[in-house]
Formats: C-alpha cells, structure tokens, sequence
C-alpha cells in the first residue's frame, strides 16, 4: 500500500490532475467575481430644522468600477439598538415619519465607469413634526428593491439625523463604568432624551498621591448616541503599575456642553500575583510536611 500511494502522488498523472484543479480554482475564485466599488458621499448628513420647512441636499455617487451601473434609490427609517446603539433598519415596514418626508431626484442614476453624478435629496418637515430626532437612510442599490425579491442586494447610503426643533431634552448619564482586567476601562452612556448626541470628554486617572498619570480621550471618533439607547466604549492605553488608582470621566454634550462625571476607585495587582502566592504557599506546605516527618521520625527514634 505505502509504494502504491508514493507511485500515485509521484507520477505524471497526479501531477497534471493537480495543475488542472489548481487553475480550475484560480478562475473560480479570481475571474468569475469582479471586483465592484460604488462611493456615497457624503455618509452622514446631522440637520437642524424648523417644523413646515424644506431642507435640501446634495448626494455624489462614483463609480470605480471598470464597467457602467445603472443604481436605484431607496429610502429607510431606522433607529437604535437599545444596548449597543447602532441602527436597526425598519425595511419597508415602517414607511413613516422621516422617511416619507424625503425624496431622491433623480431615483434613477446611470454611472458610466469612472464618473460621478449628483443627486437632489429633499426634506419636506411637516408642520405636525414632533420636536427631536428623526432617523432615516438612503441607499443605493443594482436593482429596485421591489425587483430584488428575497434574495441580498448589495447597497451603499448615508445616513441622516435631522433634529426638528421644539421642547428638545439633551439627557445623558453613565450607566457603568469600570476597569477591566488588562488595564482597559468600559464605559456605558445611556441618552435618555429626545435627540442624538455626540459626547465628548475623557478619563483621568490619578494615583495615591492624587497625581494625575494618564488620560484617556472618549468617543474621539465621534459617534451619535440616538434617543433611547445605550452605546458602549472600551478604552486602553493606561499604563499602570502595582497600587491604588482612582479614574473620572468626564463628558460633555449637547448645546449647552452639559457635564456628566463618574469617579471608581480600583487597585492594581501584579501579573500572575495568584500564581506567585500558589507557588509560595506549596513550598511551605512541602517544608511542613518535610518538617513534620523528620520530628516524627526523630522521636520514634529517641524512644
């Protein structure tokens, strides 16, 4: 049996086997899928509007690809995960508020390969728009989403937040904050109001002489906390030694810079301190019992 394997993986015909089914791959894998790229600028529009008002914008579309594309407009309301934040798009289900105020001129774009055109968004606020944030999406698809049926349509948008102005309340405050194991540090903001937020601000922390060691920017990318929802932050980069530290955060947000701030108290441990005290107490346990053998043994032996 071993000279019949060592034959057959040696011989001509494994060989050119081999080759064939390599290229075969190659072709699957590299030529049949071309590579495709569509650009939506730009990816976030943040609006403040007046009820019975008309807001207009302006969409760029580019084409990178090698090939012309003719794409479709598409417009979604969506709104928070309550624990993470990020947004839950509502499909043609819910075809209300913010997404019926919108329209796409043209909704039908032909993109010849490596040219860009633009694209007419207006926002027709009605006079009965209740006071805060409104959430919705445009995207750009192949196909018609109606002609798409069931199967995944690849689709690019941007995003909107319009505020609508009114009794708006700017509510924000620091659900958990803690200090994870690796010197990294979780913080949970909640936004209680009716608007989305961009907090900014940072983490001090101070050593046991109330020294302040290092400081950790928050949200430094700027990320949007909807209404109703949670989002959450890890942040690293603290280089702390064995001792006692205290941390603060401290936020900012909304018109009037609001602040909201959180102080922990924490101690840091040498690594493998559990590991070290393990091994020091077997050692003495071994001297123990080493210790008490002999003291048996020498009594025995006395008698």
């Amino acid at each position: 049996m071993e000279v019949f394997l060592k034959t057959f993986f040696f011989s001509r015909d494994f060989k050119i086997g081999a080759i064939y089914f390599f290229v075969l791959i190659f072709f699957l894998f590299f030529k049949i899928f071309p590579v495709q790229a569509l650009t939506v600028s730009p990816p976030l529009f943040k609006i403040e509007a007046e009820k019975g008002t008309a807001v207009t914008k302006k969409i760029k579309v580019f084409n990178e690809t090698n090939q012309p594309l003719t794409i479709y407009s598409s417009i979604e309301n969506f709104e928070p995960d309550k624990n993470t934040g990020l947004p839950v798009f509502l499909g043609n289900s819910n075809f209300t508020n913010l997404a019926q105020w919108i329209s796409v001129e043209p909704q039908k774009i032909s993109l010849p390969s490596g040219e860009s055109k633009e694209a007419q968004v207006i926002i027709n606020i009605p006079e009965t728009a209740e006071p805060g944030g409104h959430y919705a999406a445009i995207f750009w698809t192949e196909a018609p989403l109606k002609d798409a049926g069931v199967q995944l349509v690849n689709r690019l948008g941007s995003l909107i937040l319009l505020n609508v102005s009114g009794v708006i309340k700017e509510e924000l405050k620091i659900v958990d904050f803690r200090k994870n194991e690796n010197n990294s540090f979780f913080l949970q903001i909640e936004n209680s109001g009716n608007t989305h937020l961009e907090p900014s601000g940072q983490i001090k922390i101070f050593n046991s002489d109330n020294e302040q060691i290092s400081l950790l920017p928050v949200n430094s990318v700027r990320q949007n906390i909807l209404p109703q929802s949670r989002r959450n932050f890890s942040l690293s980069g603290a280089n702390l030694k064995w001792g006692k530290y205290s941390a603060k955060a401290q936020l900012y947000f909304g018109k009037d810079k609001s602040v909201e701030s959180q102080t922990i108290t924490f101690w840091v441990w040498p690594q493998n301190l559990f590991y070290n005290l393990a091994g020091i107490a077997a050692v003495i346990l071994v001297i123990f019992v080493i210790y008490k053998m002999a003291k048996k043994r020498f009594l025995r032996y006395e008698r």
